[in-house]
């Protein structure tokens, strides 16, 4: 903002912001409109009420839980596989963990996290610090071929989720493992398994990702 106030916003689990180009009514999960000059708006929603704002200064930026500790962005120059190596070589936590953590890399989520180790053919409980050169360059190629998919899928939409848009993904349709517990894999045949690491779901293949 020209006062030098500063918005952030972190979604969670259900929070989404949805643009409108034009005045639009709201609902009982309508917790914000941001109105534009154009007499465009901005709609925040959040179904479980998880999601959360802050209006800071630019020097208070930093008392935000979480939020200087975060880790580059998938895309960024900084995530390079060399990044990525060091983060697992000093780990030994399961690499779907070091995945979902937001110190590693920004922005991977659960759905996302389970269909990057299928493509990286990586079992999702083994240790970071267990991946070779090639396992974790597979990874590292892997995290920015099933995100850049997403992203063009519009997102996935597996429950309640739209985008800035109003409207739904269709990454769903193209999920190999995730939620797709006791289906065929498509590339072997064997069984699609679901385990809990660190009380998440995560599903695989245990012949692909042997």
């Amino acid at each position: 903002f020209h006062s030098g106030l500063r918005l952030v916003i972190h979604l969670r689990m259900t929070g989404r912001l949805v643009y409108y180009s034009f005045a639009a009514g709201t609902d009982k999960h309508t917790h914000g409109v941001f109105k534009f000059s154009d007499s465009s708006e901005l709609h925040f929603h959040d179904v479980r009420k998880f999601a959360t704002m802050w209006l800071v200064t630019s020097a208070d930026i930093n008392v935000i839980k979480g939020l200087c500790s975060l880790g580059p962005e998938p895309f960024a120059a900084e995530f390079s596989p060399k990044y990525l190596k060091e983060k697992c070589a000093a780990s030994r936590r399961p690499v779907k963990n070091l995945l979902l953590s937001q110190e590693t890399v920004a922005g991977i989520g659960n759905i996302y996290a389970d269909e990057i180790l299928f493509e990286a053919g990586i079992d999702p409980s083994r240790a970071g610090n267990s991946l070779s050169d090639k396992e974790i360059f597979s990874l590292w190629q892997s995290i920015k071929k099933v995100l850049s998919e997403g992203i063009a899928a519009r997102g996935t939409s597996v429950r309640d989720y739209v985008d800035g848009a109003g409207s739904k993904g269709s990454y769903q349709h193209k999920l190999k493992v995730y939620g797709c517990e006791g289906k065929k894999c498509h590339l072997c045949g064997s069984l699609i398994l679901r385990k809990k690491i660190a009380g998440r779901s995560s599903y695989y293949c245990s012949s692909c990702q042997g």
